[in-house]
């Protein structure tokens, strides 16, 4: 998915996510319709992993990834990306996780939420080109890697990192890097996906430009 001018939320053609059928079997579908689409229908890819297990609703998950995994009590395990792709006024290919629950196993309507927030960094100046921006929490707060999500609230799913998660998430600009813009009127945004957390003291924002100078900010 990706985000559209007024923050509208859209699909990519051939986005994949991962549906749990009435069971624990994590089966790969892929979108039908087209990039821009905000609503459209899957059809199946490839075999399941899992076990089988009954469930009492339907789940999906974006991104697809063979890993997820759901319990029979319907929580979710997803791992969030330690690197996240740089892409044009939006948050990168994959990076968005979201979640959607069914209300029953015959219903096959999947009203997707988000799990996770944004941070948009805005950046200009006179011939500078970003090849990477780091975040992390000023206390080493866990924001990536594996992580547990709770829709038994529908329309409020939850997510929470484990104790297996790690502490930092880069953003890739490329070898050659971003331009940005050369005033505030032309900066560039950079979005980074981040999960719900308090950060106790704070965060800090690493930036490396492509001549290997690092700009370091923190709240």
């Amino acid at each position: 998915t990706y985000i559209e001018d007024g923050n509208l939320l859209r699909w990519n053609k051939d986005d994949r996510i991962s549906l749990f059928a009435g069971n624990t079997l994590n089966s790969e579908y892929k979108f039908d319709g087209h990039t821009g689409d905000n609503s459209g229908t899957f059809s199946p890819v490839n075999s399941s992993y899992g076990t089988g297990n009954e469930l009492s609703y339907n789940y999906a998950v974006y991104p697809y990834k063979k890993w997820t995994e759901i319990t029979e009590s319907g929580t979710i395990y997803v791992s969030l990306p330690a690197k996240q792709t740089y892409s044009k006024n939006s948050f990168g290919l994959g990076a968005n996780t979201m979640v959607a629950i069914t209300k029953d196993v015959n219903d096959m309507f999947l009203p997707f939420k988000n799990v996770c927030g944004y941070i948009k960094i805005q950046l200009y100046g006179s011939d500078i080109n970003i090849r990477s921006i780091t975040f992390k929490g000023n206390t080493g707060e866990r924001i990536t890697g594996e992580a547990k999500i709770n829709v038994s609230d529908p329309n409020n799913p939850k997510i929470s990192t484990t104790s297996d998660a790690e502490k930092v998430i880069v953003l890739d600009c490329g070898e050659n890097g971003v331009e940005i813009g050369d005033s505030v009127d032309e900066a560039t945004s950079f979005w980074i996906v981040v999960p719900p957390k308090t950060f106790t003291e704070g965060f800090t924002i690493s930036i490396l430009t492509s001549d290997d100078k690092e700009i370091i900010k923190s709240t």
